[in-house]
């Protein structure tokens, strides 16, 4: 038996299974093949809704046709250590990685919720649910024993934020970027201007941490405190 597998912007690779060959096995080979890529950050391979483990059987997922994620495309080689969450701001460059990726990434995932499960995602409603679904949770998970935020396998330095942003999730993460792409240029912004989105700030594999019974103790509240301002992100309605 063997499995085709999908690298966007390297093509279909054919890799033929053993018994007892892993999602970890599959990685190794296909290191192998694509020697220049940069492979330091998680990966992730996935199948319509189906997101493979490491230590998973590809041949008992009956699945003929895989998609590689290589979070390596938007991460550093090492993870920054930011103890304080409210310290956690993100740049314009770095979203704007995170957007490119969704242009890449986004029609080979599918929805995982609701009456549209299953149904292919399209870049332009691709939001942060998506985003946290696909691309926060796989490319942070396993740093630190119990993951760290997005802005940590991103970011050299602490990012203490200027701006502190309030907006919904269903947002189109490509619209999200434009609103802060024309608040910066509105408001003559240099482009290490640190905006702190919690999506990106708060280590989502242990979210409650930051989410206290007194907001005053919250990452929310003291990124707040610490911004020269907040941005309120609306819709079109």
């Amino acid at each position: 038996m063997s499995v085709s597998v999908d690298i966007p912007g390297h093509g279909y690779f054919d890799i033929k299974l053993t018994a007892s060959s892993t999602a970890a096995d599959i990685i190794l080979l296909l290191r192998e093949r694509l020697p220049d890529s940069p492979w330091h950050g998680n990966k992730l391979l996935s199948s319509g809704v189906c997101q493979l483990q490491c230590d998973d059987i590809v041949e008992a997922t009956h699945r003929s046709t895989l998609v590689l994620a290589n979070y390596s495309e938007i991460t550093n080689q090492e993870t920054f250590c930011i103890k304080d969450t409210a310290e956690r701001g993100i740049t314009r460059e770095q979203l704007a990685k995170i957007v490119v990726f969704i242009s890449k990434m986004a029609d080979r995932w599918c929805e995982t919720f609701g009456e549209q499960r299953g149904t292919r995602l399209q870049f332009e409603t691709f939001n942060l649910y998506h985003a946290n679904h696909w691309i926060i949770k796989p490319a942070t998970d396993g740093y630190a024993k119990k993951g760290c935020s997005m802005v940590e396998i991103m970011a050299i330095q602490v990012q203490r934020p200027h701006w502190f942003v309030s907006h919904a999730w269903i947002e189109p993460v490509c619209k999200f970027l434009a609103c802060l792409e024309q608040h910066a240029l509105v408001r003559e912004l240099s482009s290490s201007t640190f905006y702190w989105v919690c999506a990106y700030a708060n280590n989502q594999h242990c979210v409650e941490e930051d989410i206290k019974s007194n907001p005053r103790s919250t990452s929310f509240y003291r990124a707040m405190q610490m911004s020269e301002g907040v941005l309120l992100v609306l819709d079109s309605a």
